[in-house]
């Protein structure tokens, strides 16, 4: 009869495993760090984006940015923002009503809120 063992095939494999298991373990300790991009980078980027007329990356830098502070009302408020210039408006609405529940000044989200509800049709509300 012919065993089969693992010990006497791979004599070191118990070695082998452990400097797997640690080497993953920094792996993934040094990719969690590299990713923490500084959040204020994110929202001056999609700020510059939008300045620039480049909604689509403004956008972009403004989800990366609410995925990382999801109550951060500045950036629902410019998200907001250059979905009503993409022509989202359903979307802008969304993101105009969290950044007015989260404390942005009222009278800046008031007016782009105005307009993506008139955007809609949906006149009574925006009154």
């Amino acid at each position: 009869m012919i065993t089969f063992s693992v010990k006497r095939a791979f004599p070191d494999f118990g070695g082998f495993l452990r400097a797997f298991v640690l080497g993953g373990a920094v792996l993934l300790s040094a990719c969690d760090d590299s990713t923490e991009i500084d959040v204020k980078q994110y929202l001056d980027d999609a700020q510059t984006y939008m300045d620039k007329g480049e909604f689509r990356a403004g956008i972009i830098q403004a989800k990366n940015d609410i995925k990382q502070e999801p109550k951060n009302a500045r950036a629902r408020k410019l998200l907001g923002r250059m979905m009503l210039e993409q022509g989202n408006a359903a979307g802008a609405e969304i993101e105009l009503d969290r950044a007015r529940a989260l404390g942005y000044d009222e009278n800046e989200v008031v007016r782009w809120l105005g307009r993506a509800l008139l955007t809609q049709g949906k006149f009574d509300k925006a009154l």
